[in-house]
């Protein structure tokens, strides 16, 4: 795996004067209660989709949590796709197979303003199977650019959004439905204004709670106090502009555009994230899931023992519960998996993007799950003891009490 994909799975970890990752902040909370789940694997893992077999470009890799939805003809697209963003399609979540026709890429702006560079699909919901709504995760590399970066190290020329795209036609096409209005969350700060990597990363899948529309993102902004995991709410999934984050106690924090001539005069603080239970989540989630039975959300999370320091005494997939989304217990370990990390030479294989899905959820977007989910991860194959583009898709059992 290159530097910048390595890095983008971890960005908000890594520190950006160059000493060594940066982990979210804690803050001192009430005593945290236990998971009301717990679980393990359950027989051998499965693979899912082989990078070299099924990969449909070249330069193909399963690069972000697997999440899926299910259109109006009652078939499956499961998505744990790559910045040109092609989705496995089948009867059902056990019988996905590679579809090579090419959804969605970005337009390679060579404007940050334009936040359309390259971006990945991450999170998706349909009430009926035919209008799909999904968030993008969309990176603008300055260093891909004729003049847009002087650093040596292109993650210091790296900016992060997240940006609104559509499909009418049941997941066969995917666009930004407006363009002029497709951003739904950043940063008050341009291009350049911070030290980078910085901006809004990798939302999870969407959930619905109520009346709303929720999803979990990473905010990295150090230089002014806020990194950690943002909450995020709409009403309004046709409305880019509705998205409201975190602000502590409420969902007031309403995401302007730096570029924009309002955004000047915006009160820096009303428009960062408040870190959302920092003493919990003190890594990036993965994906986000409701389990029926419990009444509860769990969040999904990679955890090393490094990043920060003794957190946890195991590398692996942790969850956490909450019966709110704001509220969330302590977390306890799923699967332990080695780090990208924290892989030493002929150890393990590296796990990154784990995400639940339970091929019997009885909704269209698979965020229901029962007591028998499967724990999709991509597992990197290092080559010569160094990490690579060389990942596949697996997913195994695991067993919820």
């Amino acid at each position: 795996m290159s530097a910048k994909q390595l890095a983008r799975i971890g960005a908000f970890f890594l520190a950006l004067a160059g000493a060594g990752p940066v982990a979210f902040a804690a803050t001192a909370e009430a005593p945290l209660s236990e998971s009301v789940l717990s679980g393990q694997v359950e027989g051998a893992p499965q693979l899912v989709l082989k990078r070299s077999v099924d990969g449909c470009e070249p330069r193909f890799l399963p690069d972000t949590a697997a999440t899926a939805f299910r259109d109006s003809a009652g078939k499956v697209h499961l998505f744990a796709t790559w910045q040109h963003n092609y989705a496995m399609v089948g009867p059902s979540l056990d019988t996905v197979k590679m579809n090579c026709a090419l959804l969605y890429k970005g337009a390679k702006s060579p404007d940050p303003a334009a936040f359309d560079d390259n971006a990945w699909l991450t999170s998706f919901y349909t009430e009926d199977g035919r209008t799909i709504y999904a968030l993008a995760h969309d990176e603008y590399h300055g260093y891909e650019h004729p003049g847009k970066c002087a650093e040596s190290a292109k993650n210091r020329c790296w900016y992060n959004a997240i940006t609104a795209t559509q499909s009418r036609d049941g997941g066969a096409s995917f666009e930004h439905p407006d363009p002029a209005r497709s951003l739904v969350a950043t940063i008050p700060y341009r291009y350049g204004d911070l030290r980078m990597p910085a901006g809004m990363f990798e939302p999870t899948n969407i959930v619905r709670m109520g009346e709303y529309y929720y999803v979990m993102a990473s905010l990295l902004a150090p230089e002014k106090g806020r990194s950690g995991v943002c909450l995020m709410r709409t009403d309004h999934l046709a409305d880019a502009a509705s998205w409201r984050g975190w602000d502590g106690k409420d969902f007031t924090v309403k995401f302007v555009n730096p570029y924009a001539a309002a955004a000047a005069a915006a009160a820096e603080p009303a428009r960062l994230c408040q870190a959302l239970a920092p003493e919990v989540l003190k890594w990036h989630v993965t994906a986000l899931v409701h389990h029926a039975k419990k009444d509860v959300f769990v969040a999904v999370m990679q955890a090393t023992t490094t990043f920060p320091k003794n957190a946890v005494s195991q590398d692996g997939v942790y969850i956490a519960t909450s019966p709110d989304l704001v509220h969330w217990s302590r977390i306890s370990l799923l699967m332990p998996a080695a780090s990208k990390f924290t892989y030493a030479c002929g150890g393990a294989e590296p796990v990154a993007h784990p995400a639940l899905l339970d091929p019997t959820a009885p909704d269209r977007n698979f965020t229901e799950i029962g007591d028998r989910p499967y724990l999709y991860y991509t597992l990197d194959h290092p080559v010569t003891c160094r990490i690579s583009t060389n990942a596949d898709l697996f997913r195994v059992q695991v067993t919820l009490h």
